[in-house]
């Protein structure tokens, strides 16, 4: 497959090319300074991560509205703990906290199971809600009408059970009694969970860490798997898994619209899409405006695509990047420095 480089700083920086937008976002929490040392602490040992619980942070979910190069309205919606999922259902609003999913609207829903942790991203489609369960490498989907689950799918009963322990050695995960008894009778390192609410993974012991599970056009799902750097693509009725993109560097966001396939590249600061025939890599390495202290660290959050444009949330810049690849054009708009933007949903751009 062919493949196609842009460095986003060649474009024109422009602040008309775009409509007004906006937007909902959460943010996993009101401290980035915290968060960004942890991170680059982490990068110090094999796997990127934090290897013990730490206190949950404090954050919120917010309203905004971008336009003509600025932010010209913001609103705090909700206060609740580390949100990071966020998705929009006519009117409602849902999102989640940690290991909770709130649904608001005229009256607030929330759904709980025992096996949510660390929950990362949330979609709805067809009246069907999917969960990414990030703690323990679960996806799960709910009828969004009477919050009834209807399926639910482990990566570690799929072939992905081998996290890591704090000195890199392999760690089998399971929940599953008699599968921990044959790791114990093959002198197997492994970590029994029966009792999700007992335990904990934090990101570096986890085995895929998948963060992000979308709907594509045909009700099938795109996974991101963090620490293998794959987006994956499964059959939900032949449960098969296929490997799409590959070799990508600590990835969020797997998304799939109707003609191409798009995930960041977290660490490597670039956005790369795949079509039918090419694969595209945007860079945003050389962009200016990022802290010296960061040095070579590039940190992309997750991209949404709309009616032409991209918006990539950048947390080492501390703004949103508006770009079109098409007419090469980008902006950028900063937004408050402490805050650490997990994911943004586009509700109409004017």
């Amino acid at each position: 497959m062919k493949k196609i480089n842009y460095d986003i700083s060649k474009f024109e920086k422009n602040s008309n090319f775009y409509n007004t937008i906006e937007m909902y976002i959460s943010i996993k929490s009101f401290d980035l300074s915290s968060i960004r040392k942890r991170y680059i602490e982490s990068r110090k040992r094999s796997r990127v991560g934090s290897v013990e619980r730490r206190p949950p942070s404090e954050g919120g979910i917010a309203k905004m509205v971008l336009s003509k190069g600025s932010i010209k309205d913001s609103e705090i919606l909700h206060h609740v703990l580390e949100p990071r999922g966020l998705c929009l259902y006519n009117d409602k609003l849902v999102f989640s906290s940690e290991n909770k999913i709130f649904i608001s609207g005229d009256k607030e829903h929330v759904i709980n199971n025992k096996w949510f942790s660390y929950i990362h991203s949330l979609d709805i489609k067809n009246e069907k809600l999917l969960v990414c369960s990030s703690g323990f490498d679960a996806i799960f989907e709910y009828n969004i009408n009477n919050l009834n689950l209807s399926w639910e799918w482990f990566a570690w009963e799929n072939g992905f059970n081998v996290g890591k322990n704090d000195d890199g050695s392999d760690l089998f995960l399971t929940r599953n009694k008699i599968e921990s008894e044959e790791f114990k009778k093959e002198n197997k390192n492994f970590l029994f969970i029966e009792d999700p609410s007992l335990n904990v993974l934090p990101t570096a012991k986890r085995a895929a860490f998948i963060n992000n599970a979308s709907y594509d056009y045909n009700n099938n799902i795109i996974l991101t798997f963090f620490h293998l750097g794959s987006i994956y693509y499964l059959d939900k009725e032949k449960n098969v898994l296929d490997l799409i993109i590959k070799d990508l560097k600590t990835p969020h966001g797997g998304l799939a619209y109707s003609d191409f396939i798009m995930a960041t590249s977290t660490s490597a600061g670039s956005v790369v899409i795949k079509d039918d025939n090419f694969q595209y890599f945007v860079s945003f390495t050389n962009l200016p405006q990022k802290n010296k202290d960061l040095k070579d660290m590039e940190w992309l959050q997750n991209t949404r695509f709309h009616n032409g444009i991209f918006i990539t949330i950048d947390s080492n810049r501390n703004s949103f990047i508006i770009y079109d690849i098409a007419k090469k054009l980008y902006d950028v708009i900063p937004y408050n420095p402490d805050w650490s933007i997990q994911d943004l949903q586009i509700k109409c751009s004017i």
